[in-house]
This record gives structure tokens, C-alpha cells and sequence, in this order.
């Protein structure tokens, strides 16, 4: 397999990882001649699936071949610290090869004991195995290398290392138990003890944790977690070797002749499925949102920040599957906060008082202008209530019957053009108005029956055509002007203020025709020439 020289420890590490997060233990790469990308090498867990895949995705040009993980990465860290020389072909690193010499070096690698027997040299190869498997379980860090490597060389049966994790809260202090196997060289990790001194409590916490090959075994962070009486969810192995998951708690209430606690099982809770439920920031980004599943599986305490509104607000969580839900506590003090009373910041609750204010402010001020408009067309409406000069009344109530079948017309005709009116509907609108304004003209013609008219009925009928003049040339000229609104250009405002001029001068012609005084003066006139 050829890889390019500065992709070594990307592709190193990335293998490690498929490795003991994944348990893949072969993988298949393209053996054509060019360098292999991180993302063209894929990673299985069994011998016969790689195969199974070289086997489909071969051709006569590109061949797929399969390669050991772990001896893959090991060849490339080795190279990496010196211990190893790398080879090269093509330019690219050659993994495939620097396996194979790797692999050659250990079995010519033989030395003779004090007895004289001949031996082979595994002791790196061991020290290498338990310190992966130390890493793998949160020890990497604590553990003295070179004193495992002493032990390792002295062939003891069993050995123990010691070492201290140091967390905000409290201080884990581990003792790790190994043991060599019967029917070979190699040590195993068997189990390990942890205790837990809580930082001012005199009281100590303390638990065994077993290491199982198959999966599921305890890290450090997760015994941590559990000592502080959280729960982690991982897969474990029955009896029969079926495995299964659940979420798994110390029962501080129940302990063995050991003196171990008994761990409580609790199944059907997934905490994926919860966090839709709240509004958490973390949660609209992928990458955040899957730290923040797999850190609650692992009996972390996340920290989350929860949106209301405008406001933002810092919680600690924890997950509880025995009720299946979430512990939110405060980062401040770690005390248990109810979700219900959850509270704002203070600088977060004075910004969202005032910006509520700000809101019922711009409302009032709304509903004055609303209120204000709606008096205004009250006024208007009513005009032929409001008592006014008695010749006006009569000059503005015979405007007002002639224009009104002329002004919704204009209306409709403009609205059913839309903004962009052309000539010929500018045209129709002339057309109206002329009939307006013969409209007007027409009370002329019975202008000798007025006379006939008592004072008193000819003001009041006066007032109460006047009543009806105005809104309707008022509500022609707001229909003219609402429906060329959008684009109104000098055309439209022009034709606007001609209709409002004819309608002014039709009305101040009434009122001079019309008004009491001069009916009176006519119908004397008429009288004395008869």
C-alpha cells in the first residue's frame, strides 16, 4: 500500500481509531501503482468481509488488496519515532513493505537466556499490546512506560501499576492488575480498581472494574463518572455471547461480599431521541450534536446552552435513564435546577424587558394612528350631520347625488386596469366625468320647481344632499390615487387633481345657484312678471 510521505500520521492515527473505536482488524486499499487518499482505504472488522470486497471491486486495471490494521499502524508509528526506517517506492511510503520487514525483524530476533535457551524477543511486541490496550481504556497518561517495560522483561506472573487522575471535583487513584498468560509470553489487563476522593469529603467512593476482550469494558472517564453516580450506556455481552446495550449505574444501596457495588440495567432510553425536545443550541450543528450524544452516553456532564427567545442560558446535563430524562444542574454552584425554573441572565432579562416595552410602545402608537384615521373617515362620513352655512349645504348636496354614480364608476374603471393604465382607459375615465359633470348641470333644469319649495324643506333637503357630496367625490379621488399608488406618475397626479378641480367648481357653482337667497330672489322675480 503506498500513502504519501505527509499523510503518514493522518493515516496512522486514522487507523488506530477504526481500530479500537470501530474493532476493525483488516483493510483494503488499491494496489495500482499511485498513492492511497485516507478516504480510499476502507476498514473491516472480519477477514472474509475484506476479501469479499477486493474480490467485487477488482478489474484487470485496478487490483484491491487487504492489509492488517493494527500491523499498519504500528510499522507507520515506528517509522515515525526512528524505530523503523522507512520505505519508499514511487516517491510514496510503502506500508505493505515496512510490515513485512517489520514482521522479518522479529522472528530473527532471538536471544539466549541465562540458561542458554533460546527465546523469542516479544517483550517490545508485549509492552506494545498493553500499552494500546492502556491507552485505549484512559491509562495512557498515568502509567509509568518504563516501569511496565521492567516488569514486563522480569517474566513476573503478576504485576500491579499504580497512578492518580486528577479531575476538577475529586481525585481517581487507580491500582491496574496484570497477569501473564499459561500458555504463552503475553501479559493481559485483567481488571483495575478505582477510588474516588471527592474534594472536601473525608468519605472515599470505591469500585472494581473488569476488562472484558469482547467489548464493553469501563474507561477511566466512565468510572469516574459512575463513582459520581451517573450512568453510561454501553454494549455489553451476556452469557451466552450475544450482545447487547444498556445503561449502566452503581448501586450505592447494594453491595457484595467484595465490598463492589451491584450495577442497575436500564434499557429503552435513547438520548438522541430527548434532545429534539429541547431548544439547544449545540443541537442545530452536527458536529456539536454528536459530541453532545456520545459525551451523555459516556456519563459526562455536557455543557448545553438553552435558547428562549432572545436570551441564552448555560446548563450542566447529565443523563438519568431510570425516569428517561435529563438533570440540569447550574454551572455555578452544580446544584439541580427545574427545568420549569430555569431563570434568564439578569443583562439577558433587563434587554428583553426593554425590548417588550419597546414593543408595547410601538403598539400604542399604532392603535393611536389607527384610531386617529378611523375618527377621520367617521368625520367624513358624517359630514351632512355637522350643521353648516345653509347655501353650502345645498351647493355640496347637489354635487354630491351628481357625482357619486360617476365616482364608482371611475373607481371600478381604474381598478380594473391595475397600476399601468393606458390611454384608452384614461379615456373611459374622461368619459365618466363628463357624465359627472352633466350629472351636475341636470338640477338646473328643475331649478323653476324650487321656488315651489318651502324655505325651511329646501334647507333641510340641501343639508342632506350635501351630507352625501363630499364622500363620494372624496372617495373618487382616494380610489384614483390608492390604485395608481405604486408607480403614480405626473399623468395620474394630474388626472387626480382634475377630477378634485371639477368637483370643486361644480360645487361652488351650486352653491350660487342654489342657495336660499337666490331661489327667493328668482321666485320674487318670476312672481312680479306675472
Amino acid at each position: 500500500m503506498l500513502i504519501k510521505p505527509l499523510d503518514r500520521v493522518e493515516i496512522a492515527e486514522y487507523l488506530e481509531r477504526e481500530r479500537w473505536y470501530n474493532g476493525a482488524e483488516f483493510m483494503t486499499y488499491l494496489d495500482n501503482g499511485s498513492s492511497n487518499e485516507k478516504e480510499e482505504i476502507v476498514c473491516w472488522q472480519s477477514y472474509d468481509e475484506a476479501v469479499r470486497y477486493c474480490i467485487l471491486n477488482s478489474t484487470d486495471v485496478d487490483r484491491y488488496e487487504v492489509l492488517g490494521v493494527r500491523a499498519a499502524y504500528r510499522s507507520l508509528y515506528n517509522g515515525i519515532k526512528g524505530h523503523q526506517e522507512f520505505v519508499y517506492r514511487n516517491g510514496a511510503i510503502d506500508v505493505k513493505a515496512m510490515v513485512t520487514a517489520h514482521q522479518e525483524n522479529l522472528t530473527q530476533g532471538e536471544l539466549i537466556n541465562n540458561k542458554g535457551e533460546k527465546v523469542m524477543e516479544k517483550n517490545q511486541e508485549v509492552f506494545e499490546f498493553l500499552q494500546e490496550r492502556l491507552t485505549y481504556m484512559g491509562f495512557g497518561e498515568l502509567v509509568d512506560k518504563d516501569k511496565l517495560s521492567k516488569l514486563i522483561a522480569s517474566q513476573a506472573t503478576e504485576f500491579e501499576l499504580k497512578g492518580k487522575a486528577v479531575y476538577p471535583d475529586g481525585i481517581v487513584g487507580v491500582t491496574l492488575y496484570f497477569k501473564k498468560s499459561e500458555e504463552s509470553d503475553k501479559y493481559f489487563f485483567n481488571h483495575y480498581d478505582a477510588e474516588l476522593k471527592k474534594i472536601g469529603v473525608k468519605e472515599t467512593i470505591k469500585q472494581r472494574f473488569f476488562v472484558n476482550s469482547k467489548g464493553g469494558s469501563i474507561t477511566l472517564k466512565e468510572a469516574y463518572n459512575m463513582l459520581q453516580g451517573r450512568s453510561v450506556y454501553k454494549s455489553l455481552v451476556n452469557k451466552d455471547g450475544h450482545e447487547y446495550k444498556a445503561w449502566v449505574t452503581l448501586d450505592r444501596n447494594k453491595q457484595n461480599s467484595n465490598g463492589n457495588y451491584e450495577l442497575i440495567r436500564s434499557y429503552k432510553f435513547e438520548v438522541a431521541d430527548l434532545i429534539p425536545k429541547y431548544n439547544f443550541k449545540e443541537a442545530q450543528y452536527p458536529r456539536s450534536l454528536e459530541g453532545l450524544i456520545k459525551g451523555l452516553e459516556r456519563g459526562n456532564q455536557q455543557v448545553v446552552t438553552i435558547v428562549k427567545g432572545k436570551t441564552e442560558t448555560k446548563r450542566l446535563v447529565e443523563a438519568n435513564p431510570d425516569f428517561k430524562q435529563f438533570v440540569f444542574r447550574s454551572p455555578e454552584t452544580g446544584r439541580v435546577v427545574i427545568e420549569s425554573q430555569i431563570k434568564v441572565a439578569p443583562e439577558k432579562a433587563q434587554e428583553a424587558t426593554q425590548n417588550a416595552a419597546a414593543n408595547q410602545q410601538d403598539q400604542k402608537e399604532v392603535k393611536g394612528q389607527n384610531a386617529t384615521a378611523d375618527k377621520a373617515n367617521q368625520q367624513e362620513s358624517n359630514v351632512g350631520n355637522i350643521p353648516t352655512a345653509p347655501a353650502k349645504d345645498t351647493a355640496n348636496t347637489i354635487t354630491s347625488n351628481a357625482k357619486e354614480p360617476a365616482a364608482k364608476e371611475v373607481a371600478d374603471l381604474t381598478n380594473s386596469k391595475g397600476v399601468n393604465a393606458g390611454a384608452d382607459t384614461k379615456a373611459k375615465v374622461a368619459g365618466v366625468q363628463n357624465k359627472a359633470d352633466d350629472a351636475v348641470n341636470k338640477p338646473n333644469q328643475q331649478e323653476n320647481n324650487v321656488g315651489n319649495i318651502p324655505t325651511a324643506t329646501a334647507k333641510d333637503t340641501a343639508n342632506a344632499v350635501t351630507s352625501n357630496a363630499k364622500e363620494p367625490a372624496g372617495k373618487e379621488v382616494a380610489d384614483l390615487t390608492n390604485s395608481k399608488a405604486v408607480n403614480a406618475g405626473a399623468d395620474t397626479k394630474a388626472e387626480v387633481a382634475g377630477v378634485q378641480n371639477k368637483a370643486d367648481d361644480a360645487a361652488k357653482k351650486k352653491v350660487e345657484k342654489q342657495s336660499p337667497t337666490t331661489v327667493r330672489k328668482r321666485t320674487n322675480k318670476r312672481r312680479m312678471s306675472a
